[in-house]
């Protein structure tokens, strides 16, 4: 067991041995987010091979999904699948945005993929994600977003 850097978190896995000679940086991506006085989480489990440019989704250990979490009692349902590296989410006007990792290269010094967001609208009844819109690339990847409220 170790701790394994992945492209958004950092993450406590058990690397099976015909698995770490072919695939490197296995993680995966797990956020919690309240929206309309619910808690929602997104997760999703995947290896990278690190010798394409960009690189590419060699497995994927846990489709993505999103689950509705149950504060009092820590117990997770199942709501939808949903697309692999949402790294963020956020509501705001009663529309739920979300962060999705995008693949750029790969750094070989660190270990460490390099990527970038876009941003899309996500239902959290279905999982569905909108047309994406591209956000600058040289922010790096977002892992955490708050609406800024204003007084109207």
């Amino acid at each position: 067991m170790g701790y394994v850097p992945s492209v958004t978190s950092f993450c406590h896995l058990v690397l099976s041995p015909r698995f770490v000679t072919w695939f490197l940086s296995p993680g995966f991506t797990t956020w919690f987010y309240g929206v309309d006085g619910e808690l929602y989480a997104t997760f999703d489990s995947f290896a990278l091979d690190p010798n394409q440019t960009p690189p590419t989704i060699a497995h994927v250990f846990v489709s993505p999904a999103v689950y509705r979490i149950n504060p009092a009692t820590g117990n997770a349902t199942f709501v939808a699948q949903t697309d692999l590296m949402l790294t963020a989410f956020v509501d705001v006007d009663e529309e739920v945005y979300a962060f999705k990792g995008i693949l750029d290269g790969f750094d070989h010094t660190y270990n460490f993929p390099v990527a970038h967001n876009e941003v899309v609208r996500l239902d959290l009844r279905t999982g569905k994600t909108g047309n994406p819109t591209e956000v600058d690339s040289s922010v790096g990847l977002i892992f955490g977003a708050a609406p800024i409220w204003r007084h109207r």
